[in-house]
């Protein structure tokens, strides 16, 4: 970001020899440089995970309680703050 950017650090995501998961590590980076479009998922309220419909009280417990949307706040959260080059 343009913190970054200030400070001389850039930062990646790692893509560990074998992964093959280079693409969607490109997808990603470029959403975070995309200013326009970090400002308003920055800005996104929470949310709360719920079990689907067809699941009853019981497996309430099991449901996930995280999503791609958690996943995505918990990176950008990482690539504002770490001190990493990678992550």
């Amino acid at each position: 970001g343009p913190e970054a950017a200030q400070n001389g650090l850039a930062r990646g995501l790692e893509n560990a020899e074998g992964a093959n998961h280079c693409f969607l590590n490109v997808a990603i980076q470029a959403l975070w440089n995309l200013q326009s479009f970090r400002t308003r998922f920055e800005a996104a309220p929470q949310h709360h995970h719920s079990p689907s419909p067809e699941h009853d009280e019981a497996s309430a417990a099991t449901a996930p309680t995280h999503c791609a949307y958690c996943a995505l706040k918990n990176l950008f959260m990482q690539y504002q703050h770490s001190k990493q080059e990678a992550l």
